[in-house]
Order: C-alpha cells, then structure tokens, then sequence
C-alpha cells in the first residue's frame, strides 16, 4: 500500500461532489477543501484514470505519493485528516 496526497481544481460545483464522493470510496480522508489523503495499492496512474471520470477536461488533478516519516506541519486541518498523518507519517 502506498501513501498519498490529492488536491483538485474544478470548475463546476457538481463535479466537487462527484470526485469527492468518488475519494470517500476509495477510504480518502479529508483535512482541508480539495486536498485529500489516501493509502491505497493503485499507482498514481490508476487513481489519475479513476478520479478524472468525475471531473471534467478542464478541471485540474495532482496526486503525490508520501512516504512514511515525511515531516508535515499543519493549523486548523480537520481532525480526521491529522489523525491519518500521524497514523501514517509520523515515525
């Protein structure tokens, strides 16, 4: 299983909803509005294709594979997102 982080750009309410219902399948957590955190054994090319069929051409997608110890700071992230960094990147 791999570590990830997801962030997106749309441009049309509704596709909002789509590709974050679409996350919540997928077991993604959510700390902060269009950045999501993930561990999951698809490759950064498997999630692209899955999540891009719940957004349009123009709306934007980048999705960063973590590693276990990377440092991370945050303010005012939402508790469900905190809880998975410390379960998943701290030492």
């Amino acid at each position: 299983m791999a570590l990830y982080v997801i962030g997106y750009d749309v441009h049309n309410q509704r596709n909002k909803s789509s590709i974050a219902g679409t996350l919540r399948k997928l077991g993604a957590v959510c700390p902060l509005e269009s950045f999501w955190l993930l561990n999951s054994g698809n490759t950064t090319a498997q999630l692209r294709d899955e999540l891009q069929t719940s957004i349009e051409y123009n709306d934007s997608l980048v999705i960063v594979e973590l590693k276990a110890g990377a440092h991370w700071a945050s303010r005012n992230a939402g508790e469900v997102g905190l809880d998975w960094m410390k379960r998943n990147l701290s030492p």
